[in-house]
């Protein structure tokens, strides 16, 4: 079938639809029995490497509702009312069907949380269950602990979802969304924001204490001997070229206007602004030892805030 050409069209998708993605973690709760995969490839006489025979490690009530829930998110949930869209596993899901969907959504992930919740405080039960099961073949070191089990469980079996506009969209669809659905999606927007600040500030402050840290342990550590050989440890002169090329940089990287980048690049350069000689420093036991306690001051500093 031919599809008509879209790129001039006038529709804008953003303000008819809005991006949802549905994740649902659930294990298959079984191994494979390697005794029993080579057992039954001696009987047929094949190459045990071509037969992988598993043993469910559980079937008890609660796990079984949990994977059929999966089965039913994965292949109705998540579809019924949306289409793919383009990458990361999102769907588009017309503004119309956004209550729709978020009802059926809602109903799944309520018998969802009762089904995991059953679960987590089925462990006794969950083991003594196995035991006749599996007979000879239970072995208690394939389940988590019983003091593990309820953290297990929680980390195990997720399902959550998350609806985001697309680019482009406007007041005109926001009026549209039911009042409830709109403030979640908003707040979603918000926090998705404060991460993407959280990362950004995080990889920068990282730079800044890796190229530091290099800095100082150069210092700190020339001419001592390496533990069970001979050989003098130095630095080169291209650590201290990261930090006055991290400097050059220090103050674009700092998009966020963050309090605690913008004081440690300016004690940097205060600090540093004359930049290093790798030969003088090796001749200068003292100078060496300014520029550890410098870097150690700034990382100190930095990490204080953010411990």
């Amino acid at each position: 079938m031919k599809l008509r050409d879209l790129t001039n069209t006038e529709i804008n998708l953003a303000n008819h639809a809005v991006l949802v993605k549905v994740t649902c973690k659930c294990p298959t709760m079984s191994v494979k029995n390697k005794a029993a995969s080579e057992e039954y490839a001696r009987q047929v006489g094949g190459d045990p490497k071509n037969f992988s025979l598993t043993k469910k490690l559980t079937s008890i009530p609660p796990f079984k509702r949990l994977s059929q829930l999966k089965g039913q998110i994965n292949n109705t949930t998540k579809r019924r009312e949306t289409a793919p869209w383009t990458h990361d596993g999102e769907f588009v899901l017309p503004v119309d069907l956004i209550e729709e969907f978020s009802t059926n959504f809602y109903t799944k992930h309520r018998s969802w949380e009762e089904n995991k919740a059953e679960l987590a405080n089925s462990w006794p039960a969950l083991i003594e269950a196995a035991r006749q099961d599996l007979g000879s073949d239970f072995d208690i070191n394939q389940y988590p602990t019983e003091g593990e089990w309820r953290s297990w469980v929680e980390e195990k079996f997720v399902l959550t979802e998350t609806t985001r506009f697309m680019e482009g969209a406007d007041d005109d669809i926001r009026n549209r969304i039911p009042k409830e659905r709109l403030e979640k999606m908003l707040e979603a927007e918000r926090q998705q924001a404060a991460k993407a600040i959280e990362q950004v500030t995080g990889s920068v402050i990282d730079r800044i204490v890796n190229a530091l840290t290099a800095l100082s342990n150069g210092m700190d550590r020339f001419g001592v001997k390496e533990e069970g050989s001979s050989k003098i440890q130095t630095f080169q002169q291209s650590t201290l070229d990261a930090v006055e090329d991290l400097l050059e940089v220090l103050p674009h990287l700092n998009i966020t206007n963050d309090p605690a980048i913008a004081a440690a690049t300016q004690k940097m350069t205060d600090y540093f602004k004359s930049g290093f000689d790798a030969a003088e420093l090796k001749k200068s036991e003292s100078d060496r030892k300014e520029v550890s306690e410098k870097a150690k001051d700034v990382v100190n500093e930095l990490t204080g805030m953010y411990s």
